[in-house]
């Protein structure tokens, strides 16, 4: 265990600048009644130092639990923001915040993993919703990191936990690589491993933000940190009606199943996750086909149905048990969340499509070609598809190009002004 002392020249970026380098911290006393300390550390190499806190785990144990506070100021031009670089006062200060303050109940030692079941609880989120949520960030976030106290966070353990996961992408890939004896440019992988950690990091953040929010914490370690910005390569793959068209005459002889719930998708343009949770009684004919998506990325909402996609549901949910799911498996049993993704993908090389085309770019194309008709109401159509008009004005923005031209070839009065001005010309050259 490291010699506590109460001793230790640490108070002055001159003491502690003076010290040699070494690979465990001075410590120094505080209280110890609860076996509170103050530790400083600059490892060999390093000519900045960092402040760490500790405290004894009680009931005779000699074992501490530890957190990091933040850089020392030691150079000249480092001051301390309370956030990330702290003197020795805010330090101390920042130490006694994290261990011993009462006043504000859970925020005062709030570690990420506490944070993430605050975030669910106050999300709301449903059981699958939440168990995603913790899936993501516990199989992303290391552990050491998790039990880490929210306010004790800094900029720079974000940072080196953003390399970290990239690296970590990075070596799964070329291991995917390899045994599929395949490859792919680097830069198309550090894109997609850059684009990955940036998802993560948007629900981390997301986390982060409602603990800070609920608990009044200081949210200047991650608050300007974009993750690698956006790497997402949008996907193009929008298909026209004759396409899908030959999509589904393509694949329904070799997967019929799967070619059912991918015809629901281009009639409705909803995600597969709506899809595959459908129940025979989501169906109604009364007063007009209309289907009902139940509660899952947005907020539920029921939509209306052309006759013929009206015919198409009506043929699955005929003569069935009302709590059956719409759309089956060949066992039997409802879709999975992603169980369709090797199958989607042999569809899409049966029928010669581009291979980065996902069931998503069903979504696309309804959403597209709606964009093409003249007179598109945008926000019928975003309550439609469960999203909002900014989203569509976001990802859609060649539509709108196009449906913009469309309606000055529409609006635009023929005046024949064209004939004038060659007219004009000629007389002038006359």
């Amino acid at each position: 265990m490291p010699r506590t002392t109460n001793h230790h020249p640490i108070e002055t970026p001159t003491e502690r600048l003076a010290l040699e380098a070494t690979a465990k911290p001075r410590w120094v006393r505080i209280d110890g009644q609860i076996g509170l300390h103050i530790g400083y550390l600059r490892k060999p190499g390093e000519n900045v130092g960092r402040w760490i806190a500790r405290r004894g785990k009680g009931n005779g144990s000699q074992d501490y639990e530890q957190q990091r506070i933040g850089l020392a100021n030691d150079l000249p031009k480092q001051r301390s923001d309370n956030a990330n670089v702290f003197d020795y006062t805010d330090a101390l200060a920042r130490v006694r915040l994290v261990f011993t303050e009462p006043s504000r109940g859970r925020g005062a030692g709030l570690s990420i993993d506490e944070a993430i079941e605050v975030y669910i609880e106050l999300k709301k989120l449903g059981p699958e919703k939440a168990d995603d949520v913790r899936r993501r960030l516990t199989t992303d976030i290391p552990e050491k990191l998790r039990r880490t106290a929210v306010r004790a966070l800094t900029d720079e353990d974000i940072a080196n936990w953003q390399t970290g996961l990239k690296l970590a992408m990075l070596a799964r890939k070329a291991a995917r690589l390899k045994k599929a004896d395949r490859d792919e440019p680097q830069d198309e992988r550090e894109r997609k491993a850059e684009a990955s950690v940036t998802r993560v990091w948007k629900t981390f953040k997301a986390v982060l933000n409602k603990a800070a929010d609920r608990y009044k914490l200081n949210d200047r370690a991650w608050r300007r940190n974009p993750g690698y910005g956006d790497r997402d390569r949008p996907r193009d793959v929008h298909l026209t009606w004759d396409e899908i068209q030959h999509f589904i005459d393509t694949n329904v002889a070799h997967d019929a199943n799967l070619t059912a719930i991918a015809i629901a998708g281009a009639f409705t343009g909803a995600r597969w996750g709506e899809l595959r949770k459908l129940r025979v009684e989501h169906f109604d004919t009364r007063g007009g086909a209309t289907l009902h998506f139940i509660k899952g990325k947005t907020k539920a909402r029921t939509i209306s149905l052309s006759p013929e996609a009206a015919a198409f549901f009506a043929k699955y949910t005929i003569n069935r048990p009302r709590t059956d799911p719409i759309f089956i498996k060949e066992t039997g049993k409802a879709w999975g969340k992603s169980c369709h993704s090797r199958r989607f993908k042999a569809m899409v090389a049966r029928a010669g499509f581009p291979e980065d085309m996902v069931f998503y770019s069903l979504r696309h194309s309804y959403i597209s070609r709606a964009l093409e008709q003249p007179g598109c109401d945008l926000k019928k159509l975003a309550d439609h598809c469960g999203t909002s008009v900014f989203m569509i004005m976001k990802h859609y923005a060649k539509s709108f190009a196009a449906q913009r031209a469309a309606h000055v070839v529409l609006t635009t009065p023929k005046l024949g002004v064209a004939d004038i001005a060659v007219a004009l010309k000629k007389r002038k050259a006359a």
